[in-house]
């Protein structure tokens, strides 16, 4: 199995690499079949589908063509990196997110609380082109966001369903400017097609929690928020 460089234990061996970085590594330098990634890791194809199926869930990773070997059977699929979704995986855009998210809310002035909604929103539309089989509901939104660091609680309570993550994927942005666990709520807003209440806790340690008004009555045609 590949490794990364420097990549050592304790006792200064060397560690495997998890499957996923193992798999966007050789795909940062072309496209590969399922097979020929089970060749380069020395796995099966069940150890490489699930976290492939994961990557393409996130965004990473898409199927680029047919691949038609002459022989009879199903042509297989080549898989590529998608650039633009590996590149925000930098860590240095935990350092500059801050920055640039505290000098356009600046710049925004009354108009934060707007552009903040539309980003949700927008994270919804960018996450239906990547979801696999079409679905874009509630329940992929969720899983988008256990993802990228929430640990999620769903719990339904009369006419609310109450999601709450005691990690917040987020944080440092949340950190700069509070509002902007409204862009979450947007998200699921768009998701669920009904009304999302913003109700995280900031205190020292931040707290998400969103409510989601399951009753008719909040139903509805375009996504909405309230922060409260």
């Amino acid at each position: 199995m590949l490794l990364p460089d420097g990549a050592r234990n304790a006792f200064g061996m060397h560690q495997p690499q998890p499957t996923k970085d193992a798999i966007l590594s050789l795909l940062r330098h072309r496209s590969m079949t399922i097979t020929e990634l089970c060749q380069a890791l020395s796995l099966t194809r069940n150890a490489i589908l699930v976290p492939l199926k994961d990557l393409r869930m996130r965004g990473l990773v898409r199927p680029q063509e047919i691949i038609r070997t002459g022989r009879k059977g199903k042509p297989s699929l080549s898989y590529e990196i998608v650039p633009e979704q590996v590149e925000q995986m930098s860590a240095a855009y935990q350092a500059i997110a801050p920055l640039l998210l505290e000098a356009l809310l600046t710049q925004a002035g009354e108009q934060a609380p707007e552009i903040i909604k539309r980003l949700g929103a927008d994270l919804h539309s960018a996450l239906k082109t990547s979801a696999l089989g079409g679905d874009h509901g509630l329940s992929t939104a969720l899983r988008f966001l256990e993802q990228h660091g929430a640990q999620i609680e769903a719990t339904t309570d009369g006419g609310r369903q109450i999601v709450v993550s005691h990690s917040c994927p987020i944080g440092k942005l949340v950190r700069v400017d509070k509002r902007i666990c409204g862009a979450v709520a947007s998200f699921l807003s768009a998701a669920s097609g009904k009304y999302v209440s913003d109700k995280c806790m900031h205190d020292e340690k931040l707290t998400c929690r969103f409510e989601i008004q399951i009753s008719e009555t909040h139903q509805l045609k375009a996504p909405a928020i309230s922060n409260n």
